[in-house]
């Protein structure tokens, strides 16, 4: 019986087929994969918001100091560039629309921008300051006008000035021989809902101002005029 038993087993053992040998095998990484673009994605959208705002920025009435600010936001961009692969890809949400660049492209259309913008704002804002100065002071200074009276109606060009008793003054002759100056500024008091008129009122001898002084009323009234 043990025979026979045996002999049946090695019968059936001969009948499976054989398995092949399989190596192991280890698929290469083709190196394709994004890195993480997150804060080069973030510096280029901060760089675009900063042409944004260049491109409405008023250069007459802007301040030097803002040339800091293009100068760090394009210096920060190309270092955000610069720690990123060659090969990656950004995704940037420009005007609600995602963008996709390269990140040569970036550099170029934004990090490069913003610093070259940065490099020459403080002087455009001299330039441009000193073009508005020589429009609107041309003609009060042909009027005689110098000094601190000079200085009040360029830098309040634009504004309505008024002679004692509340008259509106319309020439640089009249506002040459006003030894006071008022101007009326309005706004909307938030608490009470009310127009607020401010009386700012500007006292001179000869172009040199000798006092400023300002009365809040709900109602103009000729008296504020004096």
């Amino acid at each position: 019986m043990k025979l026979i038993t045996v002999l049946l087993l090695s019968s059936l053992t001969a009948c499976l087929p054989s398995v092949p040998h399989v190596t192991p095998t280890t698929v290469a990484s083709s190196g394709s994969s994004q890195p993480d673009v997150t804060g080069a994605e973030r510096a280029v959208k901060e760089a675009a918001q900063a042409l944004d705002w260049l491109r409405n920025a008023d250069q007459e009435s802007n301040h030097e100091a803002n040339a800091t600010y293009l100068l760090d936001t394009g210096r920060s961009c190309t270092a955000a560039l610069d720690a990123v692969p060659s090969h990656a890809r950004l995704e940037v949400a420009l005007d609600g629309e995602s963008r996709t660049f390269r990140v040569d492209e970036a550099r170029t259309q934004f990090c490069d921008k913003v610093t070259a913008a940065g490099t020459t704002f403080a002087a455009d804002v001299r330039t441009a300051k000193a073009e508005r100065h020589a429009k609107v002071a041309g003609p009060y200074e042909a009027a005689g006008i110098t000094g601190d009276r000079l200085q009040l109606l360029v830098d309040h060009d634009g504004y309505a000035f008024y002679g004692v008793g509340g008259a509106e003054l319309t020439t640089p002759a009249q506002k040459k021989r006003a030894k006071v100056l008022f101007e009326v500024v309005s706004h909307e008091d938030p608490a009470t809902g009310l127009t607020i008129h401010t009386v700012r009122r500007y006292e001179f001898r000869g172009d040199a101002l000798l006092a400023t002084t300002s009365e809040d009323m709900v109602t103009l009234r000729r008296v504020a005029f004096r």
